[in-house]
């Protein structure tokens, strides 16, 4: 184990939290969640997922379901199981991410975009360029709009955004245009 110390003391924030009862959901979902992404970069992907899911649990039970912190931990889950190969599991939990962040914060929130770049990458890795296409012009577009706005003075809900942001929902939209090599980037 590469971090042993980094992993004993997560584990043991975990089960204080545990042992600490429903006050301390939110000590216990954000310590699972730590813990996951240790896992996660120790190559523990089993183990990571297990920690992602009492994350959500505990968040869920904290917050409700139907909150952007049990939807992180889903998002986060999400993405390890499209690095795994486990489309349809990283399906389900990013399109569920995707739609709670369009209904709660709509189309051109930058977490909304976010969820549209994690979909354009799961297609992308599933080898369809053309649907992945369709997800990065989403959120490139969504950055955009609320980059205009934010420009005019008109802030949006959330927090801020960085040009870099637009800059990398771009690499994902040029990525697919490369694979495709028929489609006209500038088509919609």
């Amino acid at each position: 184990c590469p971090h042993p110390q980094a992993c004993f003391r997560l584990r043991g924030v975990v089960d204080i939290g545990k042992k600490c009862g429903a006050s301390s959901l939110d000590l216990k979902a954000g310590a699972d969640n730590n813990l996951a992404i240790v896992l996660q970069q120790m190559g523990r992907n089993d183990e990571a997922i297990v920690a992602y899911k009492e994350a959500y649990d505990a968040n869920a039970a904290f917050f409700g379901t139907d909150n952007p912190a049990p939807m992180l931990n889903l998002m986060n889950a999400g993405v390890l199981y499209r690095e795994t190969g486990n489309f349809a599991a990283a399906e389900q939990l990013l399109s569920t991410v995707l739609s709670y962040r369009e209904r709660v914060l709509g189309e051109d929130h930058p977490e909304t975009a976010q969820a549209q770049n994690n979909m354009g990458w799961l297609e992308l890795a599933k080898g369809l360029p053309k649907d992945a296409l369709a997800y990065f012009r989403k959120s490139v577009g969504a950055y955009q709009r609320f980059h205009a706005r934010q420009a005019r003075g008109i802030r949006g809900q959330g927090t801020g955004i960085a040009e870099r942001e637009v800059g990398r929902r771009r690499v994902g939209l040029l990525r697919a245009l490369a694979k495709t090599q028929r489609l006209d980037p500038d088509q919609p």
